[in-house]
């Protein structure tokens, strides 16, 4: 009997979704709390106006921030629209928590307070100040954790999510250039709960996580730097290419 893998995808994605919905809903909530001021207020400041001024190309293009330009001109065509461009943006970010915990196969409990606390944290305030970006670099917090969370499923045996933590990871550093740190972050924090997993391990855990391995480590380490510096050469590459294409040159960030 011929299987059907496009029906068998959707039950798995189902079954993760509603397997994180709570999570989802609780950080959802905390940013309410944490940036409701935010979403149900909006002013313009004289950094917006430029942007509506200028368009994207002269505002961001010129400090390397390709991929918001790209993001204008397709799926986020307006610059900023009251309440959405900002509810937007929260939404994206409380998916970009559930997708580090994700990376970071965190149990259920874990994962909520991670999100909640990622929420609260209002590390995400000064963009939400810019409307003319927030979704975008909401939508960039997004494409960095996911590029971490590609790189565990091809560390995992899943060889194509190489191209999407790849690709995630450019067009995450073409959105807004700190973002390229994140993954390196996860990384680290990864590998410190795999570490502190094998120091004291917990019987119910699985075997694989009790174990830490010495040379498995220094080979995913090694993917994970090739695939930051691959990342890293594309970024400078493309801006170069969006920058002659455009005809607006780059300053300060190359």
């Amino acid at each position: 009997m011929k299987k059907n893998y496009g029906a068998a995808w959707l039950d798995r994605s189902w079954e993760t979704a509603w397997e994180y919905r709570w999570a989802m809903a609780a950080a959802f909530c905390a940013s309410l709390v944490v940036y409701g001021p935010e979403l149900f207020s909006f002013s313009l400041s004289m950094d917006e106006e430029l942007a509506v001024m200028h368009g994207p190309k002269a505002v961001f293009l010129e400090h390397g921030r390709w991929g918001v330009v790209v993001l204008k001109k397709t799926f986020l065509p307006e610059q900023f629209t009251p309440f959405f461009t900002t509810l937007t943006a929260l939404i994206m970010m409380c998916l970009a928590a559930l997708v580090m915990s994700a990376s970071l196969r965190l149990a259920a409990e874990e994962r909520t307070l991670f999100c909640v606390l990622f929420a609260l944290f209002p590390q995400f305030a000064y963009q939400l100040s810019f409307s003319q970006q927030s979704d975008c670099v909401a939508f960039g917090l997004l494409c960095s954790a996911t590029a971490f969370y590609a790189f565990t499923r091809f560390m995992a045996g899943q060889r194509l999510f190489l191209v999407l933590s790849l690709a995630a990871y450019v067009f995450a550093t073409g959105i807004y250039q700190a973002l390229f740190f994140l993954p390196p972050v996860l990384y680290m924090a990864d590998t410190l709960r795999r570490l502190l997993a094998a120091a004291r391990p917990i019987p119910p855990a699985p075997e694989e996580e009790r174990l830490f391995p010495a040379g498995e480590e220094c080979r995913r380490l090694f993917f994970f730097l090739v695939t930051a510096l691959a990342a890293l050469a594309l970024y400078v590459a493309l801006t170069r290419f969006f920058s002659a294409l455009w005809g607006v040159p780059v300053f300060g960030y190359l």
